[in-house]
């Protein structure tokens, strides 16, 4: 077993070098000079080498001591090295951050906060991946992503939940379609449109929707689903092939021959939150989080004094 080695004695044996004295790295040091002697003296007894030649006009570092004290150097440079990296971590200066989302980004809540954030810890790389809501808590649950944001405000086992914010639901419409000329579209005037949907995870959810609300008018919805992407879905309904829900982050996105119109009333309007480990250590999403939870506060507000306007 090697002996120990005590950082003290190593640093007071590096200042005597440096100053070719132990008086002199005494004096540096502030302390006296018979404890910077024996805590040398002590080092070399268990290193087994002289690390000086002691003369009465001061010392010498010997070959040994020389060998000694460039690694050491390059020890302490690494330490250095460490301590400023795990700082700068715990600041947020730099490491990454892995989000999963399967809403748009054309606008609303989640863009602002990727802008803010982006802003204030300009040298952590933010990484997203798209997909659907399922399959990102799957990969949240195997520590691939820090953050899934979802629809709703769902319980997740061993996952701390957030609901942030809030979209109200739009009516995706052809640009010719009569219901373009009313600001706000009511359920009765669905009640005998076509409506087409995607396949996806998030097709099936908007199709529940569809077929809830109109049940409580007592009308059987008429719905096709596509295997197709979310663009590509507005699009058909600008080429007159039906009409379709969406929420309000997409609809800041330009399509040709397509217009939206919000669900009149307030009880159209869809939470979304943000999901993650509670055992994450990762201090770059702890900051995401704490940043998201306050532009929630004003981000909620805002859209309150909105409505009531």
């Amino acid at each position: 077993m090697n002996p120990k080695i005590e950082l003290t004695s190593v640093i007071q044996a590096l200042k005597v070098a440096e100053h070719r004295s132990f008086r002199r790295a005494a004096e540096a040091l502030g302390i006296c000079q018979s404890s910077v002697s024996k805590r040398v003296m002590k080092l070399e007894n268990v290193l087994g080498v002289d690390l000086f030649d002691r003369h009465h006009a001061g010392v010498k570092v010997t070959d040994a001591g020389h060998h000694f004290f460039e690694h050491i150097k390059m020890a302490l440079d690494h330490f250095d090295s460490a301590v400023t990296s795990a700082g700068m971590a715990g600041r947020v200066e730099k490491g990454s951050l892995k989000i999963g989302l399967f809403s748009s980004l054309a606008s609303g809540f989640l863009p602002e906060l990727l802008r803010y954030y982006s802003a204030r810890h300009p040298e952590v790389d933010v990484s997203i991946v798209e997909g659907p809501p399922s399959e990102n808590l799957a990969r949240l649950r195997a520590e691939q992503l820090d953050i899934a944001f979802v629809m709703g405000q769902p319980v997740a086992r061993d996952c701390d939940v957030a609901r942030l914010w809030s979209e109200r639901v739009f009516v995706v419409l052809p640009d010719t379609h009569a219901l373009c000329g009313k600001d706000a579209i009511n359920w009765e005037d669905l009640k005998t449109e076509h409506f087409i949907l995607t396949r996806s995870e998030v097709g099936m959810m908007i199709h529940d929707y569809v077929i809830k609300r109109l049940a409580a008018l007592h009308q059987r919805p008429d719905i096709r689903q596509s295997p197709v992407a979310r663009d590509t879905l507005v699009h058909m309904v600008g080429l007159g092939q039906g009409i379709s829900l969406t929420s309000e982050a997409i609809i800041a996105m330009p399509f040709p021959h397509v217009a939206f119109r919000p669900i009149a009333g307030d009880s159209d309007i869809v939470p979304f939150s943000g999901v993650w480990l509670l055992r994450n250590s990762n201090q770059a999403l702890r900051r995401f989080i704490s940043l998201a939870r306050t532009l929630s506060k004003t981000w909620n507000q805002t859209d309150k004094s909105t409505a009531e306007a």
